[in-house]
């Protein structure tokens, strides 16, 4: 499947715009808009009748290969399995019969046709492709047959990305789960275990800025922790985005915590955890947990993600909610046998071990998909 032997044609010659529009009922057709359709996936989130939807749509079939035009870097691109009606936002492609409708749909998704689509686009704030200028675009062309043959491979590969996707979504549901087995529900103490203040079981400690104008405060080599860098799926944080230097430490009020410490964002947002992997200090949206011998960090972490929620009614404030030390020191939370605690967060360990080999494999899985699709698109 070699592309030197394939000729250089037209976008145009190989692909029709059908703007064939029709007025919306929704006791007629089921509607497809932009926000119904997953990036790079294509996947539909919803599909059906949208009584919201009034005046002139798109029709398609399942002939079409339809083509989000508005902000095309989202990369929404929809193989209908039947007919319906659709946002003028996007675009209803039909093949010619020198097109298989399957390898369109990789050749839209390449990351070679979304720059091309933005470099079309007008309007900056909603950049539109420009469909006129991407039919005089020049793509090289493979015989129907190779084509059905790419699209094969591709959805393959497809296949195996999604399929480490879900393995990945249960890993993420474990945690959770062994933390309710082995502990029960977080805010309800089912089982008993003895109850402490967080004030009483971990040294809480707060972070500050220095000053953002003085530049021989910042771009140091201490770590320097804020929550817009805290993920939802954040663990260990072993380096920071920003760093600030000795000078820059010691003109503010920030502390230096352990590795190993619990960090909790307690404003814009609260309720982001996460753990720090080396010694580091942090702005004045975080406290840091250092806990005390009997209780296990990595237990202190999951029960803090699973009491966002809670946490967050506890904050205080006109312009944004911030959880203070005060209050933070007075939350209670069970405390199991630190045997218990331990046996968890060596499960948790041997979990997130085998995470990052998974993730490793769909990093490399990713990297190979998208090698495939330069080299056969």
């Amino acid at each position: 499947m070699k592309k030197k032997n394939w000729p250089i044609v037209r976008f145009g010659d190989f692909v029709s715009l059908d703007k064939k529009q029709i007025i919306y009922y929704p006791s007629e057709k089921n509607y497809i808009g932009m926000e119904d359709v997953e990036s790079e996936t294509g996947n539909i989130l919803r599909f059906g009748p949208n009584e919201k939807i009034k005046g002139m749509v798109f029709e398609y079939s399942n002939k079409h290969v339809l083509y989000g035009k508005l902000r095309p870097y989202l990369n929404k691109v929809v193989l209908p399995e039947e007919a319906g009606a659709c946002s003028t936002e996007m675009m209803p492609l039909l093949p010619k019969e020198n097109c298989v409708r399957e390898w369109l749909a990789y050749l839209l998704r390449s990351k070679k046709f979304v720059a091309l689509a933005m470099s079309s686009s007008s309007g900056s704030r909603m950049p539109r492709a420009d469909m006129k200028i991407l039919l005089d675009e020049k793509f090289p062309l493979p015989p129907v047959e190779i084509q059905r043959r790419i699209a094969f491979v591709l959805d393959e590969a497809m296949r195996l990305l999604k399929k480490r996707e879900e393995a990945d979504k249960k890993m993420e549901a474990f945690a959770p789960a062994l933390f309710h087995k082995m502990f029960g529900d977080p805010g309800k103490n089912e089982k008993g275990w003895e109850v402490k203040k967080l004030g009483e079981v971990s040294d809480i400690v707060a972070g500050s800025t220095p000053n953002s104008g003085v530049p021989d405060f910042w771009k140091g080599d201490i770590n320097w922790v804020t929550p817009a860098e805290m993920k939802s799926d954040s663990f260990y944080i072993t380096e920071t985005e920003r760093k600030i230097t000795k000078q820059g430490f010691e003109d503010c009020s920030t502390k230096m915590f352990p590795r190993g410490s619990v960090i909790l964002s307690t404003r814009a947002p609260i309720g982001k955890v996460a753990i720090s992997g080396v010694e580091m200090c942090s702005n004045q949206g975080i406290k840091a947990l250092i806990t005390k011998p009997y209780l296990n960090n990595v237990y202190l972490f999951w029960w803090l993600k699973q009491r966002a929620d809670y946490l967050n009614s506890l904050g205080s404030g006109a312009t944004f909610k911030e959880l203070s030390s005060t209050a933070l020191k007075s939350v209670s939370i069970p405390v199991p046998p630190l045997e218990l605690q331990e046996k968890f967060a060596d499960r948790i360990t041997e979990m997130r071990a085998f995470q990052e080999l998974q993730n490793e494999s769909r990093k490399k899985l990713e990297e190979v998909f998208e090698g495939m699709i330069s080299r056969l698109i």
